[in-house]
């Protein structure tokens, strides 16, 4: 049997985003930065792509 959602359990206070990356090794810290970099250059590649396609679309 399920147990029942309780109001304010739900809002587990974690620590944030930067305050766990700075509690990583400058190793894991730089590794996580490097891949964070990549995703970023990917997306903005992947954009870039999608508009240029839409571009040629318009002007057909």
């Amino acid at each position: 049997k399920e147990a029942k959602k309780v109001e304010g359990f739900d809002m587990v206070q974690k620590p944030s985003y930067y305050v766990r990356l700075g509690s990583l090794s400058t190793k894991l810290r730089s590794r996580a930065y490097q891949q964070a970099l990549t995703r970023v250059k990917e997306v903005k590649q992947k954009s870039q792509e999608t508009i240029s396609q839409l571009h040629s679309t318009v002007n057909l």
